[in-house]
């Protein structure tokens, strides 16, 4: 018996594959959210494109893309931040990339970057909650140990 109270116990096996089929739900779920919002993007994608070249061609090509620049910066933050999410669940179903895995959670916190906007708000939360568990830590290092 360990002398420390506050210290995590150990991990069995059994652990270990309980916290892989409780991280699969939201995992699963995020990557349903995410897969449908990055295809919109992609297609709003196109719309960029032509606004982009509609407004070179009304004010001239440098003022037309100098208002125009901020718009498409954003644009490309979040579908960079969506196409994060969608390789950080990837690494949750593997459960491989903990940090990815992590990070594609925060970011489906955040409002404006979660899979279809509201609806991954508390599936990123659900999914975060998961991820923190000690065992489900313990899981990823197991992965990352056998590499």
């Amino acid at each position: 018996m360990n002398s420390n109270p506050y210290e995590s116990p150990a991990v069995v096996a059994e652990d270990i594959d309980s916290a892989r089929s409780t991280l699969q739900v939201p995992a699963f779920l995020l990557l349903v959210l995410a897969v449908p919002t990055v295809m919109c993007e992609v297609v709003a994608g196109y719309m960029v494109v032509i606004d982009t070249l509609r407004f070179m061609e009304q004010y001239g090509p440098v003022n037309g893309l100098l208002y125009i620049a901020p718009f498409n910066l954003i644009y490309l933050a979040i579908l960079a931040a969506h196409i994060t999410v969608i390789v950080g669940v990837l690494n949750m179903l593997r459960t491989r990339g903990y940090r990815v895995a992590m990070a594609a959670a925060i970011l489906s916190i955040i409002p404006i970057l979660a899979p279809c906007y509201l609806l991954g708000i508390p599936i990123g939360v659900w999914a975060f909650i998961v991820l923190r568990n000690p065992s489900v830590a313990e899981a990823f290092a197991e992965e990352r140990a056998k590499d």
